[in-house]
């Protein structure tokens, strides 16, 4: 038995040092990373909004497509049927927004659920994705959101996208609306008709009552990526009078997510150890844990 455990604790070894990606915690600002430069917006989205009738109730569940940005979980993956999930419910009215959190916390917790009857670790990617709730007309009971082109109150619902959000060590995604104008002297239209635009967007944040704009707690840009919560903004402001360099800043949040990517990764082998038909034939874990950036699983992201 002794020499079953010690062949076990070697096997699990093995495993740990094949799928771990945490030996460098620091990383080259400089090299190019598209995973930071593309939203989950696109023409062909635009081609397909104008091809459906949605009001602005109605946010329709979008399905896999190209040129998905390389930080967007893809379809069949535990983190898109999450997502999707909330999408889902969102669409069918299921779940109540009105006077609600805007924050929706994880599911559960992966080692309180337990590893189920099959070795897999989807639970750990699941059970650590906080969801954040931006849909300002629903949930502030406003009228209509203004047109950042043209000011006018002429919009409906485009859909539901969700993007990335930095918290510190965690990765929030943030569940928006798009907003589409229909007035037909919207000055944008001079521009190729993309009358389009998020409400996570600065300008659209800009136009709403400062009591309810003062409720989104990050910060985005005109653009697409990523976002970051205004604490974070509030820290790095500080520790730039202390001689804190914004390369020191990102290093340290690169380094806290790594730690959080090896703490899930040791918490499902130490699951493992206690699952009685730990390997396969071949003497292989049947599920191993995903490398730190596996769109759609961990789903990591540098800042």
């Amino acid at each position: 038995q002794d020499s079953d455990e010690v062949e076990v604790a070697q096997l699990l070894t093995q495993l740990a040092r094949e799928t771990d990606t945490t030996s460098s915690l620091y990383y080259d600002l400089n090299q190019e990373d598209d995973s930071e430069s593309y939203d989950s917006y696109s023409d062909q989205d635009e081609n397909e909004i104008n091809d459906t009738a949605v009001d602005a109730s109605h946010f329709p569940v979008k399905s896999d497509r190209k040129g998905r940005a390389a930080y967007m979980p893809p379809d069949g993956t535990p983190l898109f049927e999450y997502l999707s999930g909330i999408k889902r419910k969102l669409a069918d009215k299921s779940m109540q927004i009105r006077h609600n959190s805007l924050w929706i916390p994880p599911p559960f917790d992966p080692v309180a659920k337990g590893i189920g009857s099959e070795p897999v670790p989807d639970r750990w990617y699941i059970g650590d994705c906080w969801v954040y709730l931006w849909l300002p007309r629903e949930q502030f009971n406003l009228d209509k959101l203004k047109c950042i082109y043209c000011g006018n109150n002429s919009t409906e619902s485009a859909g539901l996208r969700y993007r990335p959000m930095f918290k510190w060590d965690t990765i929030v995604w943030c569940l928006y609306q798009r907003v589409r104008c229909t007035s037909s002297s919207c000055c944008a239209s001079n521009r190729g008709k993309r009358r389009q635009f998020s409400t996570v967007d600065p300008r659209s944040l800009s136009l709403l009552p400062t009591s309810i704009a003062e409720r989104f707690e990050f910060v985005t840009t005109e653009g697409r990526g990523l976002g970051m919560h205004r604490s974070m903004i509030h820290a790095f402001s500080n520790l730039t009078s202390k001689q804190v360099l914004y390369g020191s800043f990102v290093n340290m949040i690169n380094e806290l997510h790594r730690i959080r990517y090896s703490m899930a990764h040791i918490s499902y082998l130490d699951c493992l150890v206690d699952w009685a038909p730990l390997f396969s034939q071949n003497k292989k874990v049947k599920r191993p844990f995903s490398e730190f950036r596996s769109v759609g699983h961990f789903n990591g992201v540098r800042l």
